[in-house]
């Protein structure tokens, strides 16, 4: 579990990166990594990235009224996605950090 002060940056960063997101229209996958990774390592840097994107995308679908059309429109991809997202989650215990370093 995480220490009191690295929750508190963890939280700042999001923070932080959601003001950036809402004043200029990007920020928080681009900006959280790198800030995050000042004190983390990339795994958990990334691993933290999903749960306020994940949170956010929820919240955007819920509202619109649409979620139906929507979900019949994007199946052929969401079953794809389904299907390899074990790709992307084993890749970080799998490939050397040095690549995932490259891509930031």
């Amino acid at each position: 579990m995480f220490e009191p002060v690295m929750l508190l940056l963890v939280v700042a960063t999001f923070l932080s990166t959601g003001t950036v997101k809402a004043v200029i229209g990007l920020g928080l996958p681009t900006v959280s990594p790198g800030l995050l990774t000042a004190a983390l390592d990339l795994p958990t840097a990334m691993a933290l990235l999903l749960v306020p994107s994940f949170v956010r995308n929820v919240c955007q679908a819920s509202t619109g009224g649409h979620a139906l059309t929507i979900l019949g429109r994007f199946r052929p991809f969401l079953v794809m996605a389904t299907v390899t997202v074990w790709i992307g989650a084993t890749a970080p215990t799998r490939v050397d950090l040095d690549l995932f370093l490259g891509l930031f």
